[in-house]
């Protein structure tokens, strides 16, 4: 009997088409929906369990009354599977070792092999001698580098045992490579002799040979099997699966139905195919071409079942001619000559192509390609890519509609909510981690519904306190409350309660409970030991004491048993380790959840899309690298050693993939999408688009992208609001009764600058919140430095200052520092300027102190100034340094860490605090201090700029004006007081930065003000657009 093979091409839907064939007796003789004994007896195999429920679901539709269907089951689960095609006492045989299990051990291996070496190997002879360096071996020596090398080193083994190559010849590559590549022979000897030993030791084998030996117990099973057995849209490209799938296509009850055989393809071009695995690996036919080679069959052999339209079928020859392979691609000019260009035209019109600028576009264009397929509730659409990350880009992108999509790659476990609260658990070591983790759904510390609120409370509290974590949250509690006394503690932290402090500490001590586990393992431990600990940190957190529930729970608390049956004693981790060893294992497990998404939207993985029947297919990621994949780099074997051995080229992915393109490019309606840049970089459009291209012919291509500029224009417009004037810069107008009557000289220096940051934290009163961890930087450094000084010329209030001065007041500033003052980068770039501002200081002293009466330090006041309206303004200050002289006058001192403000600036009242000062002194609004005249007033530059000197106000040689200090107080203070009426004119407003010029660089509120929207911002300036 002939093998019976047939084949589906790609325009007639799969599933429909083969049901249909099945039901109507033409796949296998005498079965069909007639025969329901022999429909039940029937077994189906598919390549996935994905493609298992899309039959099943497909059988069900066109069922038209049999009450028992056929038995499906995906290639892969052979041996889990108790029927007559594998049963028998294989079973009772070693079973296999499960993935996890196996790497374990891999990793422990690999951990033996380094430790023995211990030194790094320079050479190794060919009678096997080792030479070693002098330096240590760092290949394997972590258990982190370890996992990672299990990883290549278990896809070895597994290629070995499925492509048939045996270990021995490895012994071929010591002749004919250079000696380097016997270092990689040497670490092989864990595959070629340890792992087999461990094998035998515990009765295990590797899952690859427990999958072939069951496939081969199938093939034995088949060959006399009497029951039908058919196998369903499998390409072969695994040589147990092709052995098993030329044993059912010549069973007496057997057939095999290939997807997408290339029938196009002239007879000498695919003849030279059939050992195209090894020499034109890249060809979409490659496998298949073997796969029929394999059965016995030529070609024409292959019954086809089903037909596309002839448009459709037009446009599969099209695909095929792309695709010829590069030798022949000399006759695609004849081919293009036969062709009648409006039927080549109405082959290819339902094929688009967008570009989008960045993948971020890409993922809205496919959006909008989804969303508006569901306008139409006939059409059954697919998004088909290799891209996980731009499939969960689309599936955001969906729920601005409410709209769910099933994605059949699944998620890894990582970005789930449980596992990212396993890793965040890991990671908590400041206030930043913290806040992560407090802000974390399934984060509620025994405390339900009331965690979020703590967790704010805790966050505004405590985590923007400034607080440092050292192992333990409480005694950050009680800083945190001594903190609230504080005159700059921001006014949220001031309003938090008694009551709220004490339900802080209980929440502190949950906190310090969940970290405890973690916190308590310092150093080194067993992975066992992490583990325990870990469990016990997650239990802690979800405040169940058991991991969180619902899928991704189950599946992080089924690794964790699986890593504690696993777990070797050479697995040794510090915290920094297991973090990067648990991260890496919940990135590489996949969940793969029940269905819950719209009915007629998929994301498919590319396997799954052979079978899946859409209307409208979405191809995403066209670009290199991405579809096609980059041929994966291997640390163990080269191209040119692979090739030596017998294995299959690493190419072979890109023809894999390239069959699965021209099968999705059957769809009635077919959107291809690629991006310009990924991840910023510019990309290469896929080599399936460039062969496409190529013989389309630029004009034809021109129309792809014409209609795929459709779809990006509307996904462009998707987030465009409607043309609005442009904005004009704020001027609010509050009521009069609500503008302050009180401000410090240095707020009304920001209220000459820039009134707008008044109205947002006076009127508003809007402040904005400590930020988490934040760096000590200029202010700590200012404020410490001005209460150095405080401390200091308090002690020394009049008289020549003791000849220790410096190292005094160095003293001080260290210990005023804390530990900002042992942080090395202080220490290098920021103390020897603190030094010479210091030494300036000292000098102004010297120059000072032989006239100075009396001095005052920090000291407060205020001044009552009536206004028009019969209301009256409350000015305060509190000076830095007031200096009272032996002949009754005095000056007004101001420290500067920062920059110091220019004579113009001061003059024209935009740094008006020493003026007013002196205003206020001369007027008794200091109430240690009698009214006199202010005669000078200096800034003494204490952050040691380059050139910086103690700078005296008073005019320049080229000023136009030559008013004295005291006349210039006297003037300003004329000014504070019309400016303050005019702001008690409703009509008066706040504008923004209505002198750029003079504006700070930074503001708190430029934001709310909308700066950038209606400002022109240079390097040091913004001025009006």
């Amino acid at each position: 009997m002939p093998p019976r093979v047939f084949n589906i091409a790609p325009g007639c839907p799969f599933l429909e088409t083969f049901v249909a064939a099945l039901f109507d007796g033409r796949v296998i003789p005498g079965l069909s929906q007639s025969s329901p004994r022999d429909l039940a007896q029937c077994r189906i195999f598919v390549p996935t369990q994905r493609a298992a429920q899309a039959l099943a679901v497909e059988l069900k539709r066109q069922n038209r009354g049999s009450r028992f269907l056929p038995a499906i089951q995906p290639l892969g689960a052979l041996e889990d599977d108790g029927s007559a095609l594998s049963a028998g006492d294989f079973f009772d045989s070693p079973r296999a070792a499960g993935e996890l299990e196996r790497r374990m051990i891999l990793g422990e291996l690999i951990l033996a092999w380094s430790a023995r070496l211990k030194q790094a190997i320079v050479s190794i002879d060919r009678d096997g001698a080792i030479r070693h360096a002098p330096e240590p071996l760092l290949v394997g020596t972590h258990p982190v580098d370890a996992w990672r090398l299990s990883g290549e080193l278990a896809r070895l083994i597994d290629e070995m045992i499925i492509e048939d190559v045996a270990w021995k010849n490895l012994d071929a590559l010591n002749l004919d490579f250079d000696e380097y590549w016997r270092l990689t022979l040497h670490f092989l000897n864990i595959a070629v002799e340890a792992w087999p030993a461990i094998q035998q030791e515990r009765h295990l084998v590797d899952p690859a040979t427990r999958q072939k030996e069951s496939i081969k117990r199938a093939v034995e099973t088949v060959a006399n099997a009497d029951h039908p057995v058919i196998a369903l849209g499998s390409t072969g490209s695994n040589i147990s699966t092709a052995q098993l799938l030329a044993a059912i296509a010549r069973a007496k009850r057997g057939a095999v139905v290939l997807p997408g055989l290339d029938t196009h393809l002239d007879a000498p071009s695919f003849a030279a195919l059939r050992d195209a695995v090894v020499s034109k690996p890249t060809h979409p036919q490659a496998f298949l071409a073997r796969l029929i080679a394999g059965i016995g069959i030529d070609r024409d052999d292959v019954a086809p079942l089903g037909a596309p339209s002839t448009k459709l079928s037009k446009r599969q020859e099209f695909i095929s001619e792309s695709f010829r392979p590069a030798e022949s691609t000399d006759l695609w000019r004849h081919w293009r000559s036969l062709q009648d260009p409006a039927d080549l035209r109405a082959a290819l019109e339902d094929i688009c192509v967008i570009e989008a600028a960045n993948e971020r576009e890409e993922a809205l264009a496919i959006a909008v390609c989804l969303r508006e397929a569901l306008e139409d509730e006939t059409r059954i659409t697919a998004l088909v890519t290799p891209d996980r990350a731009l499939a969960r880009r689309v599936r955001a992108e969906m729920l601005r509609w409410d709209v769910e999509i099933d994605d059949t790659g699944g998620v890894p476990l990582g970005l789930t909510q449980a596992g990212t609260l396993a890793s965040l658990l890991l990671k908590v070591v400041d206030a930043t981690s913290w806040a992560a983790l407090l802000g974390h759904p399934l984060a509620t510390f025994g405390l339900e519904s009331q965690a979020p609120e703590f967790s704010n409370l805790f966050e505004i509290g405590v985590l923007r306190s400034g607080a440092r974590f050292t192992g333990r949250w409480r005694p950050e509690v009680d800083r945190a409350r001594e903190a609230t006394l504080r005159r700059d503690a921001h006014p949220r932290q001031k309003a938090i309660s008694e009551e709220q402090w004490l339900q802080l500490e209980d929440f502190a001590d949950r906190l310090d409970a969940v970290a405890a586990p973690l916190q308590s393992l310092t150093g080194r431990h067993p992975l066992s030991r992490w583990l325990d600990a870990h469990r016990q940190a997650i239990g802690l957190a979800t405040g169940s004491e058991t991991f969180p529930t619902g899928e991704d729970g189950e599946a992080l608390a089924a690794l964790f048993d699986e890593l504690s049956g696993a777990a070797s004693a050479r697995y040794v981790f510090d915290l920094e380790a297991y973090t990067t060893f648990f991260d890496a294992l919940i990135a590489e497990r996949m969940l793969r959840g029940a269905e819950s998404g719209h009915p007629r939207l998929k994301i498919l993985g590319l396997l799954e899309a052979r079978l899946f029947g859409a209307t409208r297919v979405v191809l995403a990621g066209l670009d290199e690298t991405v579809w096609p994949p980059e041929a994966p780099s291997s640390s163990l074997l080269s191209r040119p050693m692979r090739e030596k051995l017998g294995l299959s080229s690493i190419d072979r992915r890109i023809g894999q993939t390239a069959h699965d393109f021209c099968q999705a490019l059957g769809a009635q309606e077919v959107i291809i999408t690629r991006a310009r840049k990924r991840g910023g970089a510019p990309t290469i459009p896929s080599r399936f688009l460039q062969r496409m291209e190529a013989l389309a012919g630029a004009e034809i291509f021109d129309d792809f992208r014409d209609r795929g500029a459709r779809w990006l224009d509307f996904a462009r417009r998707l987030d465009q609001s409607e043309p609005v004037a442009p904005l004009k810069r704020p001027d609010p107008k509050p009521a009069v009764d609500l503008r302050p009557k009180s401000l410090s000289v240095t707020k009304i220096e920001t209220l000459r600058r820039d009134p707008y940051s008044i109205y947002a934290q006076h009127i508003l009163r809007l402040e904005p919140l400590p930020p988490l961890e934040e760096e000590a930087g200029a202010r700590e450094i200012g404020v410490a430095v001005h209460a150095v000084l405080e401390e200091f010329c308090r002690a020394h209030p009049h008289g020549p200052l003791p000849e220790n001065a410096r190292e005094t007041i160095l003293d001080l500033l260290h210990r005023h520092l804390g530990a900002l003052a042992s942080d090395p980068e202080f220490q290098t770039f920021r103390w020897p300027r603190l030094q010479k501002g210091i030494d300036l200081y000292l000098a102004f002293e010297a120059d000072h102190r032989p006239a100075l009466k009396k001095l005052f330090i920090e000291e407060g006041g205020a001044l009552s100034i009536p206004l028009r309206d019969g209301s009256d303004f409350l000015l305060t200050c509190r000076a830095d340094r007031i200096e009272l002289l032996l002949d009754g006058a005095m000056d007004v001192c101001d420290f500067k860490t920062g920059a110091v403000p220019s004579f113009s600036q001061i003059s024209a009242g935009f740094s008006p605090q020493l003026t007013l000062e002196a205003a206020m002194i001369a007027r008794g609004g200091l109430r240690r201090i009698k009214p006199g005249p202010v005669t000078s007033g200096f800034y003494i530059p204490l952050g040691g700029a380059p050139k910086s000197a103690v700078s005296e106000i008073k005019p320049g040689p080229r000023a136009r004006e030559k008013l004295t200090f005291q006349e210039l107080a006297e003037e300003h203070f004329q000014e504070l007081q019309k400016l303050l009426n005019d702001f008690r004119d409703p009509r008066r407003g706040y504008p923004a930065r209505p002198f750029p010029q003079f504006a700070s660089r930074y503001n708190d509120y430029d934001h709310l003000a909308r700066t950038r929207e209606w400002s022109i911002v240079g390097a040091n300036e913004a001025e009006d657009a």
